[in-house]
This record gives C-alpha cells, sequence and structure tokens, in this order.
C-alpha cells in the first residue's frame, strides 16, 4: 500500500493483521457460499434455501471488506470482522447436519494471532466453544442428527475444537508475554540513550560558546599587543629627542604598563577559560562513553528480541504439527471408510445401510482434509509474517550498528578537541608567563627613567626586548588562534554529528 513504509510498526502490524483476518474470512465465506450452491446441484437443497443461505453469508463477507477497504488501520475492525464471521459460522453450522462445519472457525482464529492479543484470542476462544457445544445441541435436538455415527462426528469436533483452542492460546500468550518484556526494556534503553543525548548536545553548545569567548579574548590580546608594540616604536622613535622627551617617554611607558598589566589579565583569563574547556570535554566524553555502553545495551536486547521471534517461528511449526496429526486422523478415517464400503459390497443387501454410513465417512474425512489444508495456508502466512518481522529486526540492528559507528567518531572528535585544548592551555600559559616577564621589564624601564644620563641606554634596550617579546607575543596569538580554529571546527563536525543523529532518531520514531 502507498505511503506503508512511513506507518509506525504497530501500524503496519495492525494492518497486516486486518488483511489477514480479511482475507481469511473471504476465503472461508466463499468456500461456504460454493458448498452451499453445489448442495443445489446434488439435489440435497432447495435452490431458494440455498440461495437465501448463501446470500446471509456473503453480506457479512462483504461487510468486512468494505469495512477494511475504508479503515485498514482501525483498532475497531477485529470485533467487527470476527463478529461478522461469527454470522458467517453460525448461518453455515445451523443450516446443515454436517457438523465438521464448526472446524471452518479457526483459519479466522489462527489469523487472528497475528494481534499478539491474549485477551482477544481468550475472548474468542470461550466464544467459539459456546458455539460449538450450542450446535451440537442444536445439531441433535433440531437436526435431528442423533445416531451414532452423527453423536460420533460431533463429540469428535468438540474434542478437535477444544485442542485448537487451547494450542493457540498457549502460543499467544508466549508471544504477548514475551513482546510485552521485551519491547518494554527498549523503550527504557532508548529513554536513558535520550536522556545521555541531551547531555551531549548541552555539553556541545556549551564548547560552542567557550570557543566563541576564547577567540574574543584572543583578539582583545592580540590589540593589546598591536598598542604594545605601537608604543615600543614610539619609545624608540622619542629616544633620538632631546631630554625634554623623556617626560613624555615617562609618560608612555606608564600607558604601556597598563596596557601589559590588561595583557596579563586576559591572559589569565584565556588559562581559565581553557581549563574549563577542558572539564567540560572530559564531561562530553564521560557522556559518549555512557552513550556507548546503553546503545550496547539496546543492540543486546534487539538480539534478545530477534530470538523471541525465532521461538515464535518455532511455535508456529508446532501448530502445523497437529495440522499433521488432524490429517493423519483424516487418512486414517478415510481408509476405514474404504474397508467399511468393502465390506458393505461383500454383504450384498444386507449391507447396504452400512455403504452408506461409510460414504458419509468418506465425506467427512475429506471435509477434514480440506479443513486442514486451509489451515496449513494460514499457518504458512503466519509464517511469512514472521520471516518479515524477523527482516525488519535485522534492518533495526543495522541502522543501531550505524548509530554506534557514529557515536564512536563522536567520542574520536572529543578526543580531538581535547588535544586542541590541551595545546590552548601550554600555550596560554607560556603567553601569560611572558606578559608577566613584560610587565617586570617595563617596570625596570620605568624605574631608570629618573637617571637622565643612562635613560636612552636603557629604555632603548628596553624598548628593544619589549618589541621582541611583543613580537613573540604575536607568534603565539597566531598559534593560539589556528589552534582556536581547529578547536571551532572540531566543534562544528561535532554539531554535524548531532545532527545526523537527531535526524536518524527522528526518523526511527517515525518508522
Amino acid at each position: 500500500m502507498a505511503g506503508q513504509e512511513n506507518l509506525s510498526l504497530s501500524d503496519r502490524t495492525c494492518m497486516r493483521a486486518n488483511r489477514s483476518v480479511c482475507i481469511t474470512i473471504v476465503i472461508v465465506s466463499i468456500f461456504l457460499i460454493l458448498m452451499y450452491l453445489g448442495q443445489i446441484l446434488q439435489g440435497i437443497m432447495g435452490v431458494r434455501r440455498a440461495v437465501i443461505i448463501a446470500l446471509m453469508i456473503a453480506v457479512p463477507m462483504l461487510l468486512s471488506m468494505i469495512y477494511f477497504a475504508r479503515l485498514p488501520l482501525s483498532l475497531n475492525y477485529r470485533h467487527f470482522a470476527i463478529t461478522m464471521f461469527y454470522v458467517v459460522f453460525e448461518v453455515s453450522c445451523l443450516s446443515s447436519k454436517v457438523f465438521v462445519y464448526n472446524l471452518f472457525i479457526f483459519p479466522v482464529m489462527i489469523a487472528a494471532m497475528m494481534y499478539f492479543n491474549c485477551n482477544l484470542e481468550i475472548r474468542f476462544a470461550v466464544v467459539n466453544n459456546i458455539l460449538v457445544v450450542f450446535n451440537g445441541i442444536y445439531s441433535v435436538k433440531v437436526l435431528g442428527a442423533s445416531d451414532r455415527t452423527s453423536l460420533n462426528q460431533i463429540y469428535m469436533t468438540v474434542l478437535i475444537v477444544v485442542i485448537l483452542n487451547i494450542s493457540i492460546y498457549i502460543a499467544s500468550k508466549v508471544a504477548e508475554v514475551h513482546n510485552k518484556e521485551e519491547l518494554a526494556e527498549l523503550a527504557a534503553e532508548q529513554q536513558r540513550q535520550e536522556e545521555m543525548m541531551q547531555s551531549i548536545i548541552s555539553a556541545g553548545k556549551l564548547i560552542n560558546r567557550s570557543t566563541q569567548s576564547i577567540k574574543g579574548t584572543v583578539g582583545e590580546v592580540s590589540e593589546a599587543t598591536n598598542n604594545v608594540a605601537q608604543s615600543m616604536c614610539d619609545v624608540s622613535a622619542g629616544m633620538e629627542n632631546t631630554v625634554s622627551s623623556i617626560q613624555e617617554q615617562t609618560v608612555m611607558t606608564e600607558r604601556i604598563q597598563g596596557i601589559i598589566k590588561d595583557t596579563v589579565d586576559i591572559a589569565g583569563r584565556l588559562e581559565t577559560i581553557a581549563v574549563q574547556s577542558d572539564k567540560n570535554v572530559m564531561v562530553g566524553q564521560q557522556f559518549v562513553e555512557e552513550v556507548v555502553s546503553g546503545t550496547n545495551g539496546m543492540e543486546s536486547e534487539s538480539r534478545a528480541v530477534r530470538e523471541n521471534m525465532g521461538e515464535l517461528h518455532e511455535h508456529t511449526k508446532d501448530m502445523e504439527k497437529i495440522v499433521s496429526i488432524i490429517n493423519e486422523i483424516s487418512s486414517r478415517t478415510s481408509l476405514l471408510s474404504l474397508n467399511a464400503s468393502i465390506e458393505a459390497a461383500r454383504a450384498g443387501e444386507a449391507g447396504r445401510g452400512f455403504a452408506v454410513v461409510a460414504e458419509e465417512i468418506r465425506k467427512l474425512s475429506e471435509q477434514t482434509k480440506n479443513s486442514t489444508g486451509d489451515i496449513q495456508q494460514i499457518i504458512d502466512k503466519l509464517n511469512v509474517n514472521a520471516e518479515d518481522t524477523l527482516s525488519s529486526m535485522d534492518t533495526v540492528m543495522t541502522e543501531m550498528d550505524k548509530q554506534v559507528s557514529m557515536i564512536h567518531e563522536i567520542e574520536d572528535n572529543f578526543g580531538s578537541i581535547k588535544e586542541s585544548i590541551g595545546k590552548l592551555k601550554i600555550d596560554a600559559a607560556d603567553m601569560s608567563a611572558r606578559a608577566v616577564s613584560l610587565k617586570d621589564t617595563n617596570a625596570v624601564l620605568i624605574d631608570n627613567n629618573s637617571s637622565l644620563s643612562s635613560a636612552s641606554e636603557e629604555i632603548s634596550a628596553a624598548s628593544e626586548e619589549t618589541t621582541a617579546m611583543c613580537t613573540q607575543n604575536s607568534e603565539r596569538l597566531m598559534d593560539v588562534n589556528r589552534v582556536i580554529e581547529e578547536l571551532a571546527a572540531e566543534a562544528a563536525r561535532m554539531n554535524e554529528y548531532i545532527e545526523q543523529y537527531t535526524v536518524t532518531r527522528d526518523k526511527k520514531g517515525l518508522l
């Protein structure tokens, strides 16, 4: 059906079960209609009565088909369709002395197992047993099926009904219990994984903000360093002036001292931010490790679900064995009928009545064989659906493997980010130490300005040293800026992985 790939797993399961029940009802109803129309040709039943019964069977069948065609995903369809089939079932059973018609309920009952609803199977079995007992009493009291052969047929049919009801209930109960337990565990694992991924996303956003803050701080440091370099150039140029310019140089060195102090403060903040970013990355790595652990647990639970679906597949094979036993009983009944016919032929005129009984037994055996053939077809369909479910579980496990690979890539990116931040910490500490050294050197420069005789040489040397330090600081800032760019690139890659995970998670949630 178009658009079925966008349905959830529960909706697809409901649609398959509704379709299976609808098809089974149509097949059984058409078979019953053909049987009653065949009785017209055999002269067993009048044309008018047979046509009325066939119409009474066809109307509920058509209503079930129309309901499914309009609302294939309806949860109420199961109740409506089964009720309609009960009408078909009772019309066929109460209109004929052939009690084996009561077995035609089982193809629909087996198809209803696809709902994986134990309570529905219990109600179905109880109503089925009540109707079979009622039909047996009706056949004896109203239709006059009180001879030994008919009674044996009724008793045998009731026994088969009880055995099949018990078998179907056990299989449904096992499937329902396993599905509920495994789905609950998978939901819990998915919830834990979702919480851990939210923590990772928060950590990623925090790292992004920290990176932007570091980038701004580095810009301030770079600007301050440029100001220091410019000031040192001004100091060097001022050394060529007369003694009167020394006062101006003193003012300029004091200004430089303030700038250097700001540089030391900025370097300290940069180092603090780098340490905090390192802690955030470590927290993010812990979150990723927890996600990996949770994903591995979820993968293990998915494998357990697949194994349980395999066990359900084995239960359907056990049902096939029961059908084989019924077929064997039918074959033996047919053989007994053949022997009885031979003995009746030998008895001549005296065995004519016995021959009629043998013929009825042969017909009963053939009908039983046909019914078990229909049941076998339903079981085959159930096997196909079980195999489809196993295939879907394989697809889910493949997607989970992709998700695990993606999380490992995120973990590797966290490692790269941590390494980059480590380099940033080293560079920030080195820059802070150099800024402190520059501050001390500039303080010496200010003190030496009081001596006019040595002021020129000392200030010139200090200016050259300060210029060299500014050059080194500029180089360090370039390294820091490169590390920050790498950190930003890694953070962007991490955001892409998080977005890919979110898209994959939303897609799986829709399915």
